[in-house]
């Protein structure tokens, strides 16, 4: 099954409610309202590309979360298709990865369509007004240590400034998203 919609620059955040984080606590697209720049990565347990990039993800929270960037991770992959993807393994997973930012549970895969998410991890970060400013990867490799182009944080050091986002596009990669 593919993403019903592919959201455009310049198009609104999708609205999701009522998704369960590994915290315990539900959360809403409002529940980051404070948040000047919001991030909604969706993310996935078993993918190997998404465990490339845990201190990659640890690092981007710690060093903008202090200069209002929100992260947030969704998974959407069906646990019954990818048992790894069921909630108490994304309650494991979050510790084990250190996340310091919630990670929700997208049971019924809604969200991830609504964002036009096609793989993990897949990337799309908002203004203020939740506009779409930059989706696609975090960066160019898997591995850190042939990153060349680092795509979400020059996204949002350019929004940081009040620059328009350099390259508001770029494709994502990682595994695809089991529906």
């Amino acid at each position: 099954m593919r993403a019903d919609a592919s959201l455009e620059i310049g198009n609104a955040a999708p609205q999701f409610e009522a998704l369960l984080g590994a915290d315990g606590e539900q959360y809403s697209l409002s529940s980051f309202d404070g948040a000047p720049v919001l991030v909604v990565m969706f993310l996935s347990n078993g993918c190997p590309t998404v465990a490339g990039y845990k201190d990659r993800l640890r690092g981007i929270a710690q060093e903008y979360g202090n200069r209002g960037i929100q992260l947030v991770a969704i998974n959407s992959n069906n646990p019954y298709v990818s048992p790894r993807d069921a909630y108490p393994e994304m309650v494991d997973r979050g510790r084990e990865f250190g996340l310091d930012f919630p990670y929700l549970k997208d049971k019924d895969g809604k969200t991830a369509r609504d964002y036009g998410a096609v793989c993990t991890p897949h990337v799309f970060v908002f203004n203020e007004t939740r506009l779409l400013c930059y989706a696609g990867r975090i960066d160019d490799s898997r591995l850190p240590g042939n990153v060349a182009s680092h795509d979400l944080r020059n996204a949002l050091e350019d929004l940081l400034v009040g620059r328009p986002v350099g390259v508001a596009q770029t494709r994502p990669f990682g595994c695809a998203i089991v529906w």
